[in-house]
């Protein structure tokens, strides 16, 4: 690591500690002087940024990135502390996008109501004779699925774009209590929810559908755990699973390189079906939920940041004012789940759509350029940036070879 960013590196763990001590005990026991510790790192840490003389573009954009993160961090911690008096739009763009709620707003006003409906028409014709995935006999069955579909998908994803830092995760099912699929940097494997595949009882005999799996799988071996490797060698700010709870700023990028690697699921599924028992239905299920992962972020954040609306102002319409944007009601019942979410998950969400977009622009244009799909994957991957300094880290790796 280089020597001269041990000031800056500090200053940053000094203000992700202070972070984590008020945060985590917000609903323990509120501290004003633990927020005010946290404030005054925050302004030590910008002073220690000031006084830093970069050498270099890299030192530069890396100087742009960790004030960026100590913003994001000021303003969740304010926000945090400060409920429900804040504004939202200004939580909301937190993650570095400042008219987040503002666009949020646009793609749910624009909505294709035909083809939301047949998205989830295909949806529902998978639940006839669906059993959830308890019991020795399932788990089993479940494990073996696992390890063949991994197996299969690392060997495709290698002849594709060779031998990629990360590949090497071990892939292994979650426990029956899991929420989701996840990627553990410390163990460095994939986690995958049992809830992910698709089980069914017909004539006696159980079957798994791995169909929808297969986007976790790729999502978190191909994107988490391949950026996890590509960024090793990077100041810690810039590593997104270092951390990761307090690196809002990291968060964008970090989740909408995961999900543009998703997408490699339905390529792999598409020429490997025979292989994978996929028939055409399946296909068609898997490409319509590869679709429609925007919008699965895109909508929660914006209902989400609505509901958290209502929560701080009584005479607020939640509902009323989603049917305004999207011109039709039915938002009832997710404003009601989602009033209970935490507040990060609103950020989380609109993170996962935002990055994703960043990072289907940055892709377009080095597959614009003839760059093959390896190096295509190094330059995406490689640090958890600010959505702010992502383009300017992509074209510094390229003029640089970073």
């Amino acid at each position: 690591m280089n020597p001269t960013l041990e000031p800056l590196l500090h200053a940053d763990h000094r203000c992700l500690e202070a972070a984590e001590l008020l945060i985590d005990t917000l609903p323990i026991m509120p501290s004003v002087r633990v927020y005010q510790a946290l404030l005054e790192e925050v302004a030590r840490a910008r002073d220690t940024a000031a006084a830093f003389r970069a050498r270099g573009p890299f030192e530069a954009l890396f100087l742009r990135h960790l004030r960026a993160s100590w913003d994001a961090l000021e303003a969740v911690a304010r926000f945090r502390f400060e409920w429900p008096r804040g504004e939202i739009g200004t939580f909301v763009a937190a993650i570095g996008e400042p008219d987040a709620l503002e666009r949020l707003q646009e793609v749910t006003a624009g909505l294709d109501q035909e083809r939301i409906f047949t998205y989830l028409r295909l949806r529902q014709e998978y639940r006839t004779d669906r059993i959830p995935p308890g019991g020795i006999e399932v788990r089993t069955l479940l494990e073996a699925t696992v390890r063949r579909i991994s197996e299969a998908f690392r060997e495709w994803l290698v002849a594709r774009e060779g031998p990629l830092p990360g590949l090497d995760a071990r892939v292994e099912l979650g426990p029956p209590q899991a929420e989701k699929s996840w990627y553990e940097p410390a163990r460095h494997r994939v986690l995958l929810h049992p809830g992910e595949f698709m089980i069914f009882e017909r004539d006696g005999a159980v079957t798994v559908n791995a169909a929808v799996a297969l986007q976790s799988l790729a999502h978190e071996l191909a994107g988490h755990a391949v950026q996890d490797a590509l960024s090793r060698d990077l100041p810690d700010p810039l590593r997104p699973d270092h951390r990761s709870r307090m690196r809002f700023a990291c968060l964008p990028i970090a989740e909408g390189f995961a999900y543009h690697r998703s997408t490699l699921a339905l390529r792999f599924a598409e020429e490997c079906r025979a292989d994978l028992d996929l028939e055409d239905r399946d296909i068609s299920l898997l490409r319509a939920f590869v679709e429609m992962s925007p919008l699965h972020h895109a909508v929660p954040a914006l209902v989400g940041a609505m509901a958290a609306r209502a929560r701080q102002d009584a005479g607020f319409d939640a509902a009323g004012h989603l049917e305004a944007v999207a011109g039709h009601g039915g938002f009832g019942e997710m404003i009601a789940a989602l009033s209970s979410d935490p507040l990060n998950r609103i950020l989380y969400n609109a993170a996962c759509y935002f990055g994703l977009l960043s990072v289907r622009r940055a892709a377009a244009e080095l597959e614009r350029k003839g760059i093959g799909a390896a190096a295509v994957c190094r330059r995406l991957g490689t640090g958890g940036w600010c959505l702010a300094c992502y383009p300017d880290a992509i074209l510094l790796e390229e003029e640089t070879g970073r």
